[in-house]
């Protein structure tokens, strides 16, 4: 028994010997990873780090840490080669000098950026980003985190500058001739007036964006209206006694004559390029557009001086033989005209810009007129341009024009050095009235010299229709014309128009 009890007592020790080893080496296990807790610990709750990191923002030291201690202990398991661990150090030694290039210039607010890396918003002041998308930049900070919009989203946010890379870098240039516009009119215009390249009233042109639509096209107003029944036209009548086209009288139609702009503020900077010129007319009701926008352009006088302030903005003379969008006089037409209503004739400064920086195209509105037409025999205008959009008020087109005299001699003067436009409204032709009844009844603003042409195109569209095939208003038989199925198309075009008028005037002699 004695001996029993000996070896239980001596088994009984060996276990307690080998618990108390057990336990040591715990302790030892965990003295030995108290920065691996504690990061493990701070990682739950990322920070924002002052320079932007390569990897995501999201992964904490302990992950790398915890890497670098598995790579040891697995006897290479997880080692990298040297060869990926050189291209590593290239990939690194790229994106460090991309971050101080970015660093060291200066862009302007519309400069376009592409997303390198994947990117999640730590705050809700960041910006979500995903790789290969395309940001514009609003404003540059001084640290390394600057404020970004997404054109798609039409978010904005902060973005490390390690996730970005200027767009014409990144892309070849046949990629980049795919690529739309994403920079709005209204930003590239606030970057020019935080730089003083343009006047405070000088806003994006409010009738730019409306000439692209159809409804705004002479050619819409060209297309023959039916009847409330469909089975005939309102507006196209063909009369057999007469071989032409019926007329139509209208309630208001005058002779618009635009002579020239005076002391145009000048668009000045180095990073910006001035493309174009030009003036925009319609018809308002003080609600809405109701006529086509006509655009025409405009020249400089030789003349100019390179260190004035302001430019004179003139047009080509009257001819036949003009240009559509070069033409100063222009017939208007509008059947809506009512003496207990009141109907404005609108007129907007344009100037097409482009950003040197980014490339970008933008219409900069340059001020508008717009007066309240009568059926006075003549007015001559010469009118002071008003800044801001044409639905507001009481802005002045220059802050300097705060400056200046109201009253006295002093005022008048100081009132011829601000902004005005000269024209005329006078009475139509009386010899021409036949020619300019033969246009529709709908409310329109065609250059002079292209009356004839659209009264002769008016005339065989109603021929074809109505007499050569069309005798039964029922018939639904394409027209076989080459020139009234192009006709619209062509009207678009002014040099092809150009072409059309002399041939239409040589024939006619």
């Amino acid at each position: 028994n004695d001996e029993i009890n000996d070896k239980h007592q001596f088994v009984n020790e060996l276990h307690n010997q080998q618990r108390i080893n057990e336990n040591s080496q715990d302790s030892n296990e965990y003295s030995q990873s108290p920065q691996t807790s504690s990061s493990s610990s701070s990682s739950s709750t990322p920070r924002k780090p002052t320079t932007p990191l390569r990897k995501s923002a999201n992964t904490s030291e302990s992950d790398s840490y915890s890497e670098e201690d598995n790579d040891q202990d697995n006897d290479g398991e997880y080692s990298r080669s040297s060869d990926d661990s050189e291209e590593e150090e290239d990939e690194h030694t790229v994106v460090n000098a991309n971050i101080q290039e970015l660093r060291m210039r200066k862009y302007l607010p519309g400069t376009q950026f592409r997303v390198l890396h994947n990117f999640n918003a730590i705050e809700t002041s960041d910006l979500t980003l995903h790789k290969d998308e395309i940001l514009i930049l609003v404003k540059q900070q001084d640290d390394d985190w600057w404020l970004f919009k997404n054109p798609q989203t039409q978010q904005e946010g902060m973005v490390p500058i390690n996730h970005i890379q200027l767009q014409s870098k990144t892309y070849k240039q046949s990629s980049r001739s795919r690529i739309q516009p994403l920079t709005s009119a209204s930003i590239l215009v606030d970057a020019f007036k935080t730089n003083n390249y343009i006047p405070s009233g000088f806003i994006p042109s409010d009738l730019a964006p409306l000439t692209q639509q159809n409804q705004y096209k002479l050619s819409f107003m060209l297309i023959p209206q039916m009847t409330e029944s469909n089975f005939a036209f309102a507006d196209l009548y063909w009369q057999d006694d007469t071989d032409q086209i019926s007329i139509q009288d209208t309630e208001y139609q005058k002779i618009l004559k635009i002579k020239k702009c005076l002391k145009i503020p000048k668009i000045k900077g180095s990073q910006i390029r001035v493309l174009g010129r030009c003036i925009r007319i319609c018809l308002y009701d003080g609600f809405t557009i109701i006529s086509n926008i006509h655009s025409t352009r405009a020249r400089l006088s030789g003349k100019s001086n390179a260190n004035d302030l302001t430019e004179d903005w003139y047009f080509a003379p009257n001819k036949k033989n003009t240009i559509i969008d070069q033409q100063c006089q222009f017939l208007i037409r509008s059947d809506e005209y009512d003496r207990s209503k009141h109907l404005y004739l609108l007129i907007e400064l344009s100037q097409l810009c482009q950003s040197k920086v980014n490339d970008e195209k933008c219409e900069i509105g340059c001020g508008w007129i717009m007066i309240s037409i009568d059926n006075y025999e003549k007015n001559n205008y010469n009118k002071r341009l008003h800044g801001g959009h044409f639905y507001e008020t009481n802005i002045l087109l220059n802050s300097q024009y705060k400056n200046f005299h109201s009253q006295g001699l002093a005022g008048k003067i100081d009132r011829y050095k601000q902004a005005r436009i000269q024209f005329s409204l006078e009475s139509r032709e009386e010899h021409n009235d036949l020619l300019y009844n033969s246009l529709p009844l709908k409310s329109m603003i065609v250059p002079i010299n292209l009356v004839e042409i659209l009264v002769f195109y008016r005339n065989e569209l109603a021929y074809q229709l109505q007499k050569r095939y069309h005798s039964n208003s029922f018939s639904t038989v394409p027209l076989d014309s080459i020139f009234l199925s192009t006709f619209y198309q062509t009207l678009e075009q002014p040099d092809l128009i150009y072409l059309l008028q002399r041939l239409y005037h040589r024939n006619k002699k």
